[in-house]
């Protein structure tokens, strides 16, 4: 720790402070796509060695992305037990503050990004950040997949009832 005074300790490693950079912008996308699909896997910036805790406790170090995912909680109050966590920022761990341009390596879709915009965010998996669009779009599509599904199932126990009371 004396070697490196401005590391993030972790609870496996110690970090530098360029790697909350790396990740701030490579959440900034999926945070300000309000209206656009898209998705960041910060896994592909992360140093292998990293246990899913000391991911936890980089993603607190966000505070974008604890804003993004609070109000993606607070957009879908009825669905909390699913939803994504939140992340909340870590008592002893710093934030990030800077706000730098990110490349499209291991993104998909979206458009322009801001800085300082908050947006809806869920975090899938502990290591993909998706917009709350991404997460809105898919949900609708497995809503009418499961109704569609439970109408076929529906008009066959009707059919297989009423061949049943037929003589």
């Amino acid at each position: 720790r004396t070697a490196f005074p401005d590391g993030i300790p972790l609870e496996t490693a110690l970090v530098g402070p360029a790697l909350l950079s790396q990740l701030e912008g490579a959440i900034e996308e999926p945070i300000a796509a309000a209206a656009s699909s898209c998705w960041a896997d910060i896994s592909l910036l992360l140093p292998s060695i990293l246990t899913p805790g000391d991911t936890a406790a980089l993603l607190s170090c966000l505070p974008q992305l604890c804003a993004a995912t609070a109000a993606a909680a607070a957009k879908r109050p009825h669905h909390n037990h699913h939803s994504s966590p939140v992340i909340t920022p870590r008592a002893g761990l710093p934030t990030s503050t800077a706000h730098s341009s990110s490349s499209n390596s291991g993104r998909s879709g979206g458009a322009g990004t801001g800085a300082g915009v908050v947006g809806c965010a869920h975090v899938l998996a502990g290591t993909c950040v998706a917009s709350g669009a991404l997460v809105d779009e898919l949900e609708a599509e497995l809503c009418a997949r499961a109704r569609q599904r439970a109408e076929l199932a529906l008009l066959e126990r009707r059919r297989t009832s009423s061949a049943a009371a037929s003589p």
